[in-house]
């Protein structure tokens, strides 16, 4: 949530109630990240023996592995000035001071997609993967109306 500057005012001088309407600007990011984290661990084990038959052994197992660690991600960004007019209602002979808020919105959005893998020896695999999608989002403007005075 953030409060607009400078706050300005209503008044209404008048014998009825009016509605004034209250333009205002405010600047707004447009701005999405996403990302994916990969990991994977492949490994490979052999047992060897070596020796004289019927006489000795020894046996021996190897095991090789090998760690891939792959991460990708984006953002896109916007930023721009909105012009926005609102209205509030004011009391005969009343005056006050108006606020504006613009609320923002967090946004966290889980998505899948599917990955086909080509290994070398010519087999595929579909991969289900996922990752998520960030945002920040203005949502809502109130007028926030305070200091209520009656007018000379």
């Amino acid at each position: 949530m953030r409060s607009l500057e400078p706050n300005t005012s209503v008044r209404n001088d008048s014998d009825s109630t009016v509605t004034q309407d209250l333009g205002f600007s405010y600047s707004k990011s447009e701005s999405g990240t996403w990302n994916n984290s990969v990991g994977i661990t492949l490994g490979v084990s052999a047992t060897f023996k070596a020796g004289v038959p019927f006489i000795a052994s020894v046996e021996w197992n190897v095991s090789v592995s090998a760690e891939y660690s792959h991460q990708w991600g984006g953002s896109v960004g916007v930023e721009k000035t909105v012009s926005e007019s609102t209205s509030v209602t004011v009391p005969p002979h009343k005056k006050a001071q108006a606020k504006v808020i613009v609320r923002n919105a967090f946004l966290d959005v889980g998505f899948s997609y599917k990955e086909k893998v080509l290994y070398t020896n010519g087999q595929t695999e579909d991969l289900l993967k996922q990752g998520v999608y960030k945002n920040v989002d203005s949502y809502h403007v109130d007028v926030e109306l305070t200091n209520w005075e009656p007018t000379d």
